[in-house]
């Protein structure tokens, strides 16, 4: 579990290259 998405990520690039890359690992991402 993730408070803040700018811990996630540094920048916005990063963030979407994450997100694909757990997408292909088959985990979802959720914002609540």
């Amino acid at each position: 579990m993730i408070w803040k998405l700018d811990r996630l990520g540094r920048s916005i690039q990063g963030l979407i290259e994450l997100a694909a890359d757990l997408s292909a690992r088959k985990v979802d991402f959720r914002s609540l």
